[in-house]
C-alpha cells in the first residue's frame, strides 16, 4: 500500500466566557485507506479555567460493494466526544471537532479568554 496524498485544514478560534458551541471541519474524499488525527499547534489560557478539546468526532467507511455509507461515531465513547486518531479502510468522511470553554473570572474580572489552533490532517493510501 503506498502514500497517495495528504490533506490538511488548520482552524483557529477564540472563546471567552462559558462554554463554546463546537466548531467542525468534514473532510470528504474518495473512499480510500486513512489515517486521520487532529492536533493543537497552539493555546492560550487567558483567563481561568480555561479548556480545549479536538480531535475527530466522527468518520464515514463506504462498502465497497453495496455503496452504503456505515457512519462511525468514534467521539461518542469519549468524555469529550472526539478521538486523536482514526486507521480504517473505505474511509470517505472525517469530521474533526474543535470545543473551547473558560469558567473563571479571568483577566479583569471578565469571563476567562481561551484561544486555540488546531491542525485537522489525513494520509490517503491506495
Amino acid at each position: 500500500m503506498s502514500f497517495t496524498g495528504l490533506y490538511w485544514n488548520a482552524m483557529s478560534y477564540y472563546w471567552s466566557g462559558g462554554d463554546s458551541p463546537t466548531w467542525t471541519f468534514d473532510l470528504e474524499i474518495a473512499p480510500a485507506t486513512i489515517y486521520a488525527e487532529d492536533t493543537i499547534s497552539q493555546y492560550q489560557d487567558l483567563g481561568d479555567e480555561c479548556y480545549v478539546s479536538a480531535g475527530i468526532q466522527s468518520y464515514t467507511t463506504r462498502d465497497p460493494s453495496t455503496g452504503v455509507d456505515q457512519p462511525n461515531n468514534v467521539g461518542a465513547s469519549n468524555v469529550n466526544g472526539v478521538v486523536d486518531t482514526v486507521w480504517d479502510n473505505n474511509v470517505s468522511s472525517v469530521t474533526f471537532a474543535l470545543s473551547l470553554g473558560s469558567q473563571g473570572s479571568g483577566l479583569f474580572n471578565v469571563a476567562g479568554l481561551t484561544a486555540a489552533d488546531i491542525v485537522c490532517k489525513a494520509w490517503v493510501y491506495g
